[in-house]
C-alpha cells in the first residue's frame, strides 16, 4: 500500500497520523558495563529506543520536555463514553507492529469500514460519483507523479487547468500527508513510500486508544528511567563525555539519541555544541512539517452516521468518530493539517467552532447547528509547546534530507523519529517506532 495513492482512495484523500512495521534485527552488542545513553523525547520513538536499550541491559535515561509521555499520542477519557485519540488514531495495515501488538495482547481492534464521500461545489458525491474533473488529479497522484517533475501539488494543478474551485479538494488530497498543497511534492512523497510494508486496510480501537497501546506496551518496563518536565536546551558533545542540559540540570552520557519532533529542530530550540553542520541544518529545514489539529463535536442525533466527508474549505476531513465504537453518543471528528489547520489555529476557538459548524450546515442541510450540544474538544498540535505541528512530509527539492538528518554526529549523537525514516514509514507511528529501534541498535553497535 502506497500512502499517497491510498490517501486518495481512502479518505481523499487522507487519514490520520499513520503507523506500521518493525525491524526485528535486535542484535546484542559489546557495550561497556559503565556506558550511559540519554534518549531525548518520550514519544513513540524515544520509548521504543528505551525499551530496546532496557532489553539489552544498557543504562539509559529518557528526558521528556513535557509532563507526560506519548509525544503526538494523546487521549481524552472525559468528553464522551468512549476514549478519544487526540493524536494518532488509525492503525494502517495488518502488518503494522502496532497491529501485531494489539492482537497479541487481546486488544479489540476492527477494520474501519466507514463510507467516504466528497464535498465539491456545494454537493456531496460518493466515491463512484467523483466528477470527471478530478480524474486527471487521481491519475496523477496514483500513477503518473512518480518520476515526474518535482513540484507542489498546487503548481501541478494550476498547470493542468484546475482553478480556485478545486483548491479545497487539493488540500483534502494532501491532508493525510500532513502538509498543504502549496508545499507537498507528490513525486517526492510517492518515491519515499515505495517501500511501504505494513499492509492494507485501516484499523481502529474499539474500547482503547492508540495512546493506551503504546503506553501499556512500552512504559511499564522503563518508567523509572523517564524524567518528565526536563526540556533539553543544550547538547555539548565536544569531549568524550556528552553533557546534556535539561530543566536546569546537566546529565552526562556516552551516547545521545535525539527523537524530538522536526519542528523543535527547525526552531533550533536545542543548542548543539559544536554547532550542527550546514548540511545537517539544511536537511532539517528542507523537510516539511505544518500545523495539525483534531476537533470533536457532540450532537444530539447522528446525522453523519458512518460517513467521512472530504473536501471542505474549512475542514478537509470530517468523520464519524463513533463508527464501530460501543456507544450511541454522536461524535463527529475533524482531522486537519496544513493550510486549513493553520487558519483554524489562528482563530479564537469559538470562531473556529462557528466556522466548522457553518460548513457542516452546508454539507448536512442545517442539521449541525440544530443538533449541536455546544460541547467540543480541540487538540491544536501547532500550539503544543514541544511538538509544534502534525508530522513530517516531502517537500519540493527535499532530496535526501531524511537520510542526512538520520546520520549520526561523530558516532556520539544519533537521530531518530518519524522524520528520519527513509523506507516508507515516515510521518507514521510505525516509522517512529522503527527509527527508535534503529538508533538503539546503532548506538549499541557504535561502541
Amino acid at each position: 500500500m502506497k500512502l499517497m495513492a491510498c490517501t486518495i482512495l481512502m479518505v481523499i484523500f487522507g487519514s490520520l497520523f499513520k503507523s506500521c512495521n518493525k525491524n526485528d534485527d535486535n542484535n546484542s552488542a559489546n557495550v561497556p558495563d559503565n556506558a550511559k545513553v540519554i534518549v531525548i523525547g518520550a514519544g513513540a520513538s524515544g520509548l521504543h529506543a528505551g525499551k530496546i536499550l532496557n532489553d539489552n541491559n544498557i543504562d539509559f535515561t529518557i528526558l521528556e520536555a513535557s509532563n507526560t509521555v506519548g509525544g503526538r499520542l494523546k487521549k481524552n477519557s472525559t468528553f464522551t463514553d468512549f476514549p478519544l485519540d487526540m493524536g494518532a488514531e488509525w492503525i494502517h495495515g495488518n502488518q503494522a507492529l502496532t497491529h501485531q501488538w494489539a492482537t497479541s495482547q487481546g486488544i479489540d481492534i476492527y477494520q474501519d469500514q466507514s463510507d467516504d464521500y466528497f464535498w465539491y461545489n456545494n454537493q456531496v458525491y460518493t466515491e463512484e460519483e467523483i466528477p470527471e474533473t478530478f480524474y486527471p488529479l487521481l491519475g496523477y497522484m496514483m500513477f503518473d507523479a512518480l518520476g515526474d517533475t518535482d513540484q507542489s501539488l498546487k503548481n501541478w494543478a494550476i498547470a493542468n487547468g484546475y482553478d480556485e474551485s478545486s483548491y479545497p479538494m487539493l488540500e483534502a488530497s494532501v491532508n493525510g500527508v500532513g502538509g498543504s498543497a502549496d508545499n507537498v511534492s507528490v513525486p517526492n512523497a510517492i518515491a519515499g513510500e515505495q517501500n511501504w510494508s505494513s499492509g492494507e486496510n485501516d484499523y481502529k480501537f474499539k474500547n482503547q486508544t492508540y495512546f493506551d497501546l503504546i503506553h501499556n506496551t512500552l512504559v511499564p518496563q522503563i518508567e523509572e528511567n523517564i524524567i518528565l518536565n526536563a526540556p533539553v536546551t543544550k547538547i555539548d558533545y565536544t569531549n568524550d563525555k556528552i553533557i546534556v542540559t535539561a530543566g536546569g540540570n546537566t546529565y552526562e552520557a556516552d551516547r545521545v539519541i535525539v527523537t524530538v519532533p522536526l519542528k523543535i529542530l527547525q526552531a533550533e530550540y536545542i543548542e548543539f555544541v559544536p554547532a550542527l553542520s550546514s548540511n545537517k541544518q539544511q536537511a532539517i529545514n528542507a523537510i516539511g512539517m505544518e500545523a495539525g489539529m483534531k476537533v470533536y463535536l457532540k450532537f444530539n442525533t447522528n446525522f453523519f452516521e458512518d460517513q467521512n466527508i472530504s473536501g471542505g474549505s474549512v475542514g478537509p476531513y470530517y468523520y464519524d468518530a463513533g463508527h464501530g465504537k460501543p456507544s450511541s453518543v454522536p461524535i463527529l471528528g475533524l482531522f486537519v493539517t496544513g493550510t486549513n489547520a493553520q487558519e483554524l489555529s489562528d482563530m479564537e476557538e469559538s470562531d473556529a467552532i462557528a466556522a466548522i459548524l457553518a460548513e457542516l450546515d452546508l454539507i448536512y442541510n442545517g442539521q449541525a447547528t440544530a443538533n449541536y450540544t455546544g460541547e467540543y474538544i480541540m487538540q491544536d498540535w501547532a500550539k503544543e509547546p514541544f511538538v509544534g505541528g502534525a508530522y513530517s512530509y516531502a517537500t519540493v527539492g527535499m532530496g535526501n534530507a531524511r537520510e542526512v538528518l538520520a546520520e549520526p554526529i561523530n558516532n556520539k549523537v544519533f537521530f531518530a523519529g518519524e522524520a528520519t525514516h527513509q523506507n516508507g514509514h515516515n510521518s507514521t507511528v510505525q516509522g517512529a517506532l522503527e527509527t527508535g529501534e534503529r538508533e538503539a541498535i546503532n548506538v549499541m553497535n557504535s561502541f
